[in-house]
């Protein structure tokens, strides 16, 4: 397959309105999920253009903050460990593209923020080089995105969610889904509607270290094996929610506390941003990035995150569920 023009995507941020965390499993220690993922509008860009002088599985890769972006870090990883480049080195042996890429990428997504990071980007480069294939006619319709799922499991846990082959060629964001086990079981659903109010503190949530808070928590099972994730109150919520405008009282996260053990600051910020707002604050995955759920009106989500931004100090936009 070849690719004769540059494709383009906005790739949307995550958020996990609801997340159930079980025990640790054996032999690695991972823990199994129950999670509703939504995604919101704010969005990295993501371009592919062909070099079609070069061979195969040659990736370069052009990463960089967009110039509105409110939390930029460093962009300290090298090409080679990219999920972005590593998605197109997988794409490009199971779509037999002949010639190289260049990815370019602007950011604004945070990293390490509990939005999906790199993952967000690699699901996007599948997703375009999926809908390149398929009006190249190289990929047969049984096989649909079944490919992306594969490949983005291997990556990582939240890159099949990413890699949602609906709406390619309109920008549409990947259809929420309940995502359960490792990320590799996915049931897309109705989308939720209205607006949050994103929070980012300048706190860091390393997630192995959020994961250790929440196995000291948990309680002994008298050895009937490990903690079962609460599917059931996933499932409450998710019922409540479809097809409906967002509300706070409905949202959880099992992550959440363990995050806050982890970074002292952040249960400051939220306690104060809960002050301001009027509204629970909530973490999405494993931190640091907070939100507060603001109903159905642009114009109130925007006037809350002016007031975090001016009463914390700390960056706060308002996002639409996409």
């Amino acid at each position: 397959m070849k690719l004769h023009t540059p494709i383009s995507v906005a790739a949307q941020a995550k958020v996990n309105l609801t997340l159930a965390v079980g025990g640790p499993r054996p032999p690695k220690g991972y823990h199994p999920i129950c999670s509703h993922f939504h995604c919101v509008d704010l969005a990295d860009d993501v371009t592919i253009s062909p070099l079609p002088e070069t061979p195969a599985g040659h990736i370069t890769l052009d990463v960089a903050w967009a110039a509105d972006a409110l939390r930029p870090s460093p962009i300290d990883w090298p090409a080679e460990k990219d999920l972005a480049v590593r998605a197109a080195v997988a794409a490009t042996v199971r779509l037999g593209i002949t010639h190289g890429l260049h990815l370019t990428v602007r950011k604004r997504i945070p990293t390490g923020g509990g939005l999906g990071g790199g993952s967000v980007d690699a699901g996007a480069v599948l997703r375009l080089l999926h809908g390149a294939a398929m009006q190249a006619g190289n990929v047969p319709a049984a096989e649909s995105g079944q490919w992306m799922t594969e490949v983005g499991s291997l990556l990582g846990s939240d890159v099949p969610f990413f890699a949602d082959p609906v709406g390619i060629e309109g920008d549409i964001a990947p259809r929420p889904a309940v995502v359960e086990g490792y990320g590799e079981q996915l049931r897309r659903i109705e989308r939720t509607h209205g607006w949050l109010v994103l929070i980012f503190p300048p706190v860091a949530c390393p997630t192995p270290a959020v994961y250790r808070e929440f196995d000291a928590g948990l309680p002994a099972t008298g050895g009937q094996g490990p903690r079962e994730p609460d599917t059931d109150r996933v499932f409450a919520a998710v019922s409540a929610l479809l097809g409906r405008t967002i509300a706070g009282e409905l949202l959880f996260n099992d992550l959440a506390e363990p995050a806050m053990r982890v970074a002292p600051q952040l249960r400051v910020i939220a306690v104060e941003a809960g002050r301001i707002t009027g509204q629970a604050v909530h973490v999405s995955g494993s931190g640091s990035t907070l939100f507060v759920a603001s109903g159905a009106e642009r114009a109130a989500a925007a006037k809350a995150a002016d007031r975090v931004l001016r009463g914390t100090g700390h960056p706060a936009i308002a996002v639409r569920l996409v």
